[in-house]
């Protein structure tokens, strides 16, 4: 079978986690998408890097890279640079002038966006932005166990004034991979505790924010049967570190967070940082 690369991640209220690959034995690219629960995969660590592809921002739809650029290895972006303006994305864009955005921001930027409160584990909550058709998706792709909506905004910068104040309200703006990766292995999760601390942080905010024209709380999304559908498997006995070549089945996914089974065992696995150059050699 034609080795795959694994160019993308993503998560399917229904079906669960999949991965987006790309089959370069093909011109144009071949992309595809593959499901991932209870897969057997063998996966290996390609020294090569290879562009992850483009964004189209007015359709929501990812793309492969029409070139099959070769990145340098010590680049600090998965995107060449034609795919990369094609994309024409800058996530700090209150802080530029809008003639300098690209048309396509621009366009993106005037549509509805949401303000939303996602829940990782006790006592780490964040708040954040997304396009309205991705609300779900940001969430699950940042390894979100839970989340609300707070408020929906008529456009990007409304959306940003208003997380910039909840931010100086005390409510966190980011969170790092490795308090993530801490969180995960080493505290359990519980629906009942995601919804009251979600449902704390809300009212602190509708008691303290000056624009008080906050989403009604109806209580939280939660996305435990997204990342396991099977059922989750004790995180709390899981390894961090895993061989360059890994072969196993699927247990779920958090996030970017892949966990594989093999003899009887859990690993995890963080492709985020192999993505363009983490390789599906064989599929079962």
């Amino acid at each position: 079978m034609q080795p795959l690369i694994v160019v993308g991640y993503g998560f399917d209220l229904k079906e669960g986690s999949y991965f987006l690959l790309d089959d370069q034995s093909m011109v144009p690219t071949r992309r595809s998408k593959m499901y991932l629960q209870s897969k057997l995969l063998y996966l290996t660590r390609s020294h090569i890097l290879h562009c992850t592809g483009r964004y189209h921002l007015a359709t929501h739809t990812p793309q492969a890279c029409p070139a099959q650029a070769v990145l340098y290895s010590n680049t600090h972006t998965t995107n060449c640079r034609v795919c990369y303006l094609a994309t024409g994305f800058h996530p700090g864009f209150d802080a530029m002038a809008r003639e300098r955005l690209s048309l396509q921001q621009q366009a993106y930027n005037q549509d509805a966006h949401c303000v939303y409160l996602a829940y990782f584990a006790s006592g780490l909550i964040k708040v954040g932005i997304a396009h309205y058709k991705r609300y779900y998706s940001r969430l699950l792709e940042q390894g979100a166990r839970a989340g609300c909506m707070i408020k929906l905004c008529s456009d990007a910068y409304a959306a940003r004034k208003f997380e910039k104040e909840a931010i100086k309200k005390g409510i966190k703006g980011s969170i790092t991979r490795k308090r993530k990766i801490d969180y995960l292995l080493h505290s359990s999760y519980s629906v009942e505790e995601a919804e009251v601390a979600l449902r704390r942080e809300w009212d602190y905010l509708y008691n303290t924010m000056e624009d008080v024209s906050i989403a009604p709380f109806s209580g939280i999304k939660d996305f435990q049967k997204v990342y396991f559908p099977d059922g989750q498997p004790n995180l709390l006995t899981v390894p961090y570190v895993l061989d360059d070549v890994i072969k196993g089945t699927v247990g779920g996914m958090i996030g970017s967070f892949l966990i594989i089974q093999k003899d009887g065992c859990y690993g995890l696995l963080d492709i985020k940082p192999l993505l363009g150059k983490l390789i599906v050699e064989m599929l079962a």
